[in-house]
């Protein structure tokens, strides 16, 4: 069957683009992967007005739900992010953790956006845990990679359990596939370029294995 689930469109046709093609960030295979500067990076000690701006002038869907023009069922909010349920959803749980600061996809991530890569993580884990009494052995966590990106704003994948997970979503969501970075994955690649967690965020000029 074709169609699309979470960030992904399915079908043969669409698995035949998959092969053909994949970020070389996917660190899994030893893939070198450069990060790209971007007018949209995310300022963590961004002031309100700075992030109203933001959100005013963010195109995508996730800017229609941020200004409440279009519904969602949102379980959390902060000053900084919006944590929602994923409207085609991989399996019986699935949350999307977003920054209200408009990023468009992880691949634009600085190490100096640590701390808000960590709250998105730590906010999703934690509201995903309210949701449901699995284990965390049963949690699927992570980002799709460009240009395999339906909405063009930063969001992370909270989904529980990975055993009820749909066949098409245990493609979509597949570990180690190209389209497809875990959480952890997405940190180590900030503190690395960081020279480690804590580092100054510069750029070094190199590549991530």
């Amino acid at each position: 069957p074709t169609g699309q689930i979470g960030n992904l469109a399915t079908g043969p046709a669409a698995c035949g683009v998959l092969r053909r093609k994949g970020p070389k960030a996917a660190g899994h295979w030893g893939r070198k992967a450069t990060m790209t500067a971007s007018s949209n990076q995310y300022k963590h000690d961004a002031t309100p007005e700075e992030v109203e701006e933001s959100i005013r002038s963010n195109p995508t869907v996730f800017g229609k739900i941020l200004r409440k023009q279009i519904p969602a069922k949102v379980v959390f909010e902060n000053e900084r992010l919006l944590v929602f349920h994923d409207i085609r959803p991989g399996s019986t749980h699935h949350l999307l953790v977003i920054p209200k600061q408009f990023i468009k996809t992880p691949k634009q991530l600085l190490p100096h956006n640590l701390p808000l890569v960590r709250e998105i993580h730590e906010v999703g884990r934690r509201e995903l845990g309210k949701l449901c009494d699995e284990t965390p052995d049963q949690w699927h966590i992570g980002y799709h990679w460009p240009p395999f990106n339906s909405v063009g704003h930063l969001h992370c994948h909270f989904i529980a359990p990975r055993r009820s997970m749909f066949t098409i979503a245990r493609l979509a969501y597949k570990k180690g596939a190209p389209w497809f970075v875990t959480d952890r994955w997405v940190e180590e690649w900030l503190e690395s370029r960081a020279g480690g967690a804590g580092g100054d965020g510069g750029d070094k000029g190199g590549v991530v294995e």
